[in-house]
This record gives structure tokens, C-alpha cells and sequence, in this order.
């Protein structure tokens, strides 16, 4: 687990300049964000998004092979963004409860965030045509987090705050609490997702259910 000034020192330090290639597959994965979220899988082309990233379809195909590869990487460059954010949350000086309900409400912004719920309703739309989609989606979004609070969690066991006999299994179990029917709501209807501070009491009843059954004596 990374302490907090270890992330913040990473963060201080420059960051090494980006090759022309990099510039030009950088360009393409914003421009296929942009034109999947919004044309959907189907629609949206190889051509449209080598026009909007500015560049020839033949620097597109120099480095994604297919579509389905591009959209790919696309969800794991996005899902990348995200495990930053959840791991930033992560203070192993400061209160578990204080914590999880950190953690909590950064991932539920991430479940709702409009960009999000837009990428995984493409997602399911595919996932019989191309499976590996899925699976790709679940071990670098879903299990990645999982297994970071999980790691936590394990920490926590250690030191005798809670007692549970599988960090990472609990850590899914509190997961999935956050959110419940909202969030199918939200992808089978498109309904307005809760605002923050719903979510905030989401996030606050469920730490409180998660502590009070595994709080260590």
C-alpha cells in the first residue's frame, strides 16, 4: 500500500516529456473517448476518429490493430484515471471510517460520473459480440479497485481494527453496498443519478453497517 506523501512525492516530480508518437496515440485515445461516448460502439468509425484526433487512418491503425482493440484501451486508459483517484483516498494515518467513507464517495462520483455509466452501457451492448471486452473491463476497473481496498483492509486486519477472514472478498461486499438499485436505475433507465449529498448518506450508512459487523473487539 502507498502512503500518502509516497503518492504526493510522485506527484511532484515532472514528468517526462511525451515522444511525438506518444503525442499522437494520446490524441487518438481522447478522440476515441469522445466519439464512443458519443456515437456509441456501433457508429462510431476508425475514419471519424482519426479526424478528430488529426491524424491519417493509417496512424490510428499503426497503433491500435481494430476497433475493438482501440475501444479496449480506451476503457482501460479511462479506468486508469480512476484507480488514481481511489487510491489517493487511501491515508494510513488517518481513521478507517474516515477511510471508507473517503473511498466511498469517490467511487460512487466515479459510478455516476455520466462518462462512466455512457462507456459501461456500450460495454454491456458488446460483450456478446466481443466477451474479452468485459473481462478486460473487470481486471482493470472493478477487480483493480477491489483488490486495492482489499489491500487496505488487510492493513487494517493487521492491526487489529477489524477482524475479517478475507480482506478482499469484504472489501467487494462494501462495494457493491455503496450503490445498489441507483445504480440499475441509472443504467436501465437513464434516470438522474443521486446528487452528492445522497450519495454522502449512501456512503455513511453503508460504512456504517460494514464497521459495525466487523469491528474488531
Amino acid at each position: 500500500m502507498r502512503r500518502k506523501d509516497d503518492v504526493m512525492s510522485d506527484l511532484s516530480e515532472p514528468l517526462p516529456a511525451l515522444t511525438r508518437s506518444e503525442k499522437k496515440r494520446e490524441a487518438i485515445l481522447e478522440a476515441s473517448t469522445s466519439v464512443f461516448l458519443g456515437q456509441g460502439y456501433d457508429v462510431a468509425s476508425m475514419d471519424g476518429i482519426a479526424s478528430a484526433a488529426d491524424v491519417s487512418k493509417r496512424t490510428v491503425y499503426s497503433h491500435f490493430k481494430s476497433k475493438e482493440d482501440l475501444f479496449a484501451e480506451t476503457m482501460v486508459r479511462m479506468c486508469g484515471t480512476k484507480r488514481q483517484q481511489m487510491e489517493m483516498k487511501i491515508d494510513l494515518t488517518e481513521p478507517i471510517e474516515k477511510v471508507l467513507n473517503n473511498m466511498g464517495v469517490t467511487f460512487l462520483d466515479m459510478v455516476f460520473n455520466p462518462e462512466s455509466s455512457s462507456m459501461l452501457r456500450i460495454l454491456v451492448g458488446q460483450t456478446d459480440k466481443f466477451p474479452e471486452l468485459g473481462k478486460t473491463f473487470l481486471e482493470n476497473g472493478p477487480d483493480v479497485i477491489t483488490e486495492l481496498l482489499g489491500h487496505y483492509l488487510e492493513e487494517q486486519v493487521e492491526r487489529k481494527v477489524i477482524q475479517v477472514s478475507d480482506p478482499v472478498e469484504a472489501a467487494g461486499s462494501f462495494l457493491a453496498s455503496l450503490f445498489g438499485v441507483h445504480f440499475v436505475t441509472l443504467l436501465a433507465t437513464g434516470k438522474k443519478p443521486p446528487g452528492l449529498a445522497k450519495r454522502k448518506k449512501m456512503v455513511s450508512a453503508a460504512v456504517e453497517r460494514f464497521l459495525h459487523g466487523c469491528c474488531a473487539n
